[in-house]
């Protein structure tokens, strides 16, 4: 199976800092992002796919599961919205 290709799907960082399960602060939220971009990058090439888990923050499920997104739920950048669009400047993100 060395040449099949692994996609990562719904991975993330919540932002929540309530709650049974806090989550890290946006800029922490910026920060792995980017080192988890870079480390698939160099060290996974059979990685050729990863998703962020959602888009923008929600409010209709617990504190942990609403707070991923890489928007706020009002549709204001996080910092790892900004840390997402400077990894992807001038790539083909969908094919």
């Amino acid at each position: 199976d060395a040449d099949k290709p692994i996609w990562l799907t719904e991975f993330g960082w919540t932002t929540t800092g309530v709650g049974p399960k806090p989550g890290v602060d946006p800029p922490t939220q910026a920060r792995y992002l980017t080192q988890a971009i870079d480390q698939i990058n160099h060290d996974y090439p059979y990685v050729t796919h990863a998703f962020w888990y959602c888009l923008r923050d929600r409010d209709d499920s617990t504190p942990y599961e609403n707070n991923f997104g890489l928007l706020d739920a009002a549709g204001n950048p996080k910092p790892a919205y900004t840390a997402f669009r400077n990894l992807t400047a001038g790539r083909e993100l969908v094919r």
